[in-house]
């Protein structure tokens, strides 16, 4: 058969290649869900036990990736870092740019932070047992390269970091990983959708 015509409703469940599995699946809803999209989270022990590994699953159509934190906690004072990958494994050369910045509540402290060819991007977040941190990070694709912006609101002091940067010339993106600088995260948990 080389086609369909069809008068009236057509009604499937998914659409699929016939030489593959991935599907368009169609929900009574009529939300139409793909394998481009996706989300997946982790709590702090799942983050310790796997590597940092939030995903690996991140689909190569992906062109916005968006992670996110709840109350995550870390075991003493150290940045909160994170890198992304290609090919199942995570990427660690000289590919991320980005200024990093904080406002306090009771001061109007400003900080900048130029880090170039680094070997990952990180919140300078003072991170630790007394403060947890609730990022919102952006990643969105132009061409072979992503733009990066984020926000960090930390819930216990009084405080927000800002960031923004660029990850160059690493096309696909399907891992994420997300790490304190040293030791481990003691609560929270992290998700990261992908469309």
């Amino acid at each position: 058969m080389s086609g369909i015509i069809q008068a009236t409703n057509l009604q499937v469940d998914n659409i699929k290649h016939s030489g593959g599995t991935s599907a368009i699946t169609i929900e009574n809803t009529g939300k139409v869900n793909t394998t481009q999209s996706g989300y997946e989270e982790k709590t702090a022990a799942q983050l310790n036990s796997g590597s940092w590994v939030v995903s690996n699953s991140i689909s190569t159509l992906a062109r916005r990736i968006t992670l996110v934190t709840h109350e995550l906690v870390t075991s003493s004072v150290h940045t909160v870092n994170w890198r992304v990958g290609n090919g199942g494994s995570t990427l660690s050369t000289s590919i991320y740019e980005y200024i990093s910045w904080y406002s306090a509540h009771d001061a109007n402290h400003q900080l900048s932070d130029h880090k170039a060819g680094t070997s990952e991007m990180a919140f300078n977040a003072w991170a630790s047992t007394g403060n947890a941190m609730n990022f919102h990070i952006e990643f969105l694709r132009i061409g072979n390269h992503w733009n990066v912006t984020g926000h960090n609101f930390n819930s216990t002091n009084n405080y927000i970091i800002g960031l923004s940067g660029r990850i160059h010339n690493v096309g696909n993106i399907d891992t994420l990983t997300l790490f304190p600088a040293a030791n481990t995260f003691t609560r929270g948990d992290a998700a990261v959708y992908w469309e």
